[in-house]
């Protein structure tokens, strides 16, 4: 009896052609992910103007889609919420409070927002959606975007201030609280030196 014949030869074969089925599947399946990332991309660069194409494929890929990404503008607020491990109820009131403001109250971006209040956000996705929002800022005009940065730095103030009381009390305020702003004033500063002069005065 010839090798290839033999049951174990059989077995062998199976397994080998269920291997090759298996690693043609996961190449098709990262193929199909690439392409609606990229598709994606596409339509975030259509609706936002941000031109970064390997930052808006990354943001897909972390499944940013034009329904959520209205979430993004509060990650700042986000990402200082979560900096000593959890949310407090004043800072998550003051969070949905701004949500409210931009219309996010229903559908995918509350859910995805409610998502990021459950669970701690990946730090990748924070870094990637602080990058985005320093891109429309540069993008706008001087008035504007100064308008809508200090709007965006204030709320975040407002949130770290919320439960340690950063306002005169500073020995109150965790390590890991300052590095969280640090993080967003140096984010901004890449696009605009001069962007958080504010709040670097205030750390």
């Amino acid at each position: 009896m010839a090798h290839q014949d033999s049951p174990i030869g059989a077995i062998g074969k199976q397994k080998e052609e269920g291997y090759f089925q298996q690693r043609d599947a996961e190449l098709i399946a990262n193929m199909r992910a690439r392409l609606t990332a990229e598709s994606t991309a596409e339509d975030l660069k259509a609706q936002t103007g941000v031109e970064d194409d390997a930052l808006l494929v990354d943001l897909a890929h972390h499944g940013i889609t034009l329904d959520t990404v209205p979430v993004l503008h509060l990650m700042p607020l986000i990402e200082v919420a979560w900096a000593d491990g959890e949310i407090q109820t004043l800072e998550r009131d003051l969070i949905m409070d701004a949500a409210a403001q931009k219309g996010i109250t229903e559908g995918p971006a509350f859910e995805f927002l409610t998502h990021l209040l459950s669970a701690r956000p990946d730090q990748t996705l924070v870094t990637a959606a602080l990058k985005f929002l320093a891109h429309l800022v540069a993008a706008l005009p001087d008035a504007e975007g100064t308008a809508a940065r200090d709007n965006l730095l204030e709320l975040t103030w407002r949130v770290a201030d919320a439960c340690g009381g950063v306002f005169g009390l500073w020995g109150r305020v965790e390590d890991e609280e300052k590095d969280a702003l640090k993080k967003i004033v140096d984010v901004f500063n890449q696009s605009k030196p001069d962007a958080s002069d504010g709040l670097l005065k205030k750390l």
